[in-house]
């Protein structure tokens, strides 16, 4: 996809104007801006937490940044003197080679302005997605697809909402899906059963985009809620995980879970969690939890989001938080020799220097953050919020988290989402946008590599070093993308 960002000042308000030019095909998108009341933090989460300055962002906060990508319909009225949108043409795979412009003009009344775009058609094509695409996900709110785009959930409605979503993933090269197998589920006598018609249609509706790849919900979660519990509980029933009756239910659950895998020939793209984020004062419970799952659920791997080393054995996918990853690469490294999987994610943290995606940070960064996983050999990458909206995400981007009562433990700005609920569709974001344009370099650096790793790895030198060392100049991720493109 190739896209230009336009400004423009000067505008009447409440008067018509419109966008043209383009071949077929073209879409124009409305900037939207939204706040950023406190800074991210130095460390994690935002500046309050610890009264520290962050010199690694934007600007100083307050402030509002562009973000939601509005796409635009008939009778658009400027509602502001200066205004700002997205002009985007795809290029087909079997594009002509060689360089393109087109016309695009800007009116409103007696006023116009015309501009060229021009590109450069080059002859490599990004693989298209699927299985054997670059490990991605972005875990979803079931709860907030129906109450923020105001369906009721598993309608008719709901569905067609989530063909947005899934339109909007394939489109972002997500592959794989966060799979809520409890919202199937029922109880039926001392044991449970999955619908599986629902949970069939579900899973075609992204396969059918290239989102193949199959993540299965948490069967657990910690004790009460805390963070520091020593037990996990089975999600469904709150029982405790490493019990006669827990053992009892999750060998049910787990159980009919894997029948339904096995029985719709999903196992070969099937990853399972058991709880999030394990640490080491709960790894035992963890492991009995993960001995018992491997019996239930035989050859299916358990990918986890966990930096603690005491999991060998029971976890298969790796997913540590960037920086603790780089910290430790070389033990990593060693984990995908055995046979393991390594994977990375962010949250909020690392920030500081870090690699993130948070509203405060360079848009080169959700960009860069693939090349560095090519870089490092790894995966996959994860993050939590696509749409984990907790307030109207057009006027508030910092919200409180669960842990931590007051301000100091609020989520750093964005961090709760990549895209913003538009009536009945989802609206993806310049940070998302940037995501995707990372993941398309990533695909081509892995061609390249295949055919000269010396060749990739010195392109990615260039501009990426390691999460926290890499290039905030745009111009010179442009010559190494041309570089890249070139050596194609």
């Amino acid at each position: 996809i190739a896209g230009v960002h336009i400004i423009v000042n000067g505008l009447a308000q409440d008067q018509p104007i419109s966008l043209s030019g383009g071949p077929r095909g073209s879409r124009w998108y409305r900037l939207i801006d939204v706040p950023v009341e406190v800074n991210t933090g130095i460390e994690s989460r935002t500046e309050k937490l610890d009264g520290k300055t962050n010199p690694h962002v934007i600007r100083r906060a307050p402030l509002r940044v562009y973000d939601a990508l509005q796409p635009v319909k008939k009778g658009l009225k400027a509602d502001a003197e200066t205004m700002a949108f997205r002009f985007e043409v795809p290029i087909e795979a079997s594009a002509k080679v060689g360089q393109r412009s087109w016309d695009l003009t800007i009116k409103q009344g007696e006023n116009k302005a015309k501009l060229t775009f021009g590109v450069e058609v080059m002859r490599p094509v990004v693989p298209p997605l699927g299985i054997k695409s670059l490990g991605f996900t972005n875990w979803w709110s079931v709860g907030n697809v129906a109450s923020y785009h105001k369906v009721e959930k598993w309608s008719e409605d709901y569905w067609k909402v989530l063909e947005e979503y899934a339109n909007l993933m394939a489109r972002s090269r997500q592959n794989m899906i966060l799979v809520p197998w409890s919202e199937f589920t029922i109880k039926e006598g001392d044991g449970w059963k999955i619908n599986r018609e629902p949970l069939r249609r579900f899973i075609k509706l992204f396969e059918r985009r290239g989102v193949v790849w199959l993540e299965g919900g948490h069967l657990a979660g910690r004790e009460g809620g805390d963070w520091m519990a020593k037990r996990f509980v089975l999600n469904i029933t709150g029982t405790p995980i490493n019990t006669p009756q827990g053992e009892k239910e999750l060998a049910a659950i787990a159980g009919e879970l894997n029948k339904v895998i096995k029985e719709e020939g999903w196992a070969d793209r099937w990853m399972q969690h058991i709880a999030d984020e394990p640490i080491n004062v709960n790894a035992a419970d963890y492991a009995l939890a993960a001995a018992q799952v491997k019996k239930l659920m035989p050859g299916i791997p358990i990918f986890e989001a966990t930096m603690s080393k005491s999991l060998v054995g029971a976890v298969t996918a790796w997913c540590p938080q960037v920086h603790e990853f780089q910290h430790g690469k070389d033990w990593f490294a060693e984990r995908q020799k055995a046979g393991d999987k390594v994977w990375g994610y962010t949250c909020l943290s690392p920030t500081g220097p870090w690699m993130n995606r948070c509203l405060d940070m360079e848009r080169l960064r959700p960009a860069l953050i693939p090349w560095a996983m090519v870089k490092f050999n790894m995966d996959g990458f994860l993050h939590w919020g696509l749409n984990y909206w907790q307030a109207d995400p057009f006027t508030k981007s910092v919200v409180r988290h669960s842990d931590i009562a007051d301000d100091s433990g609020s989520l750093p700005a964005g961090d709760t989402h990549v895209t913003y609920p538009g009536g009945r569709e989802v609206w993806s974001s310049t940070r998302l946008e940037a995501h995707r344009i990372g993941f398309e370099d990533a695909e081509l650096l892995r061609v390249l590599a295949a055919k000269d790793q010396g060749k990739a790895d010195a392109i990615i030198g260039k501009i990426v070093r390691g999460f926290d060392d890499y290039t905030k100049s745009a111009a010179e991720y442009r010559e190494a993308k041309a570089e890249l493109l070139q050596s194609l």
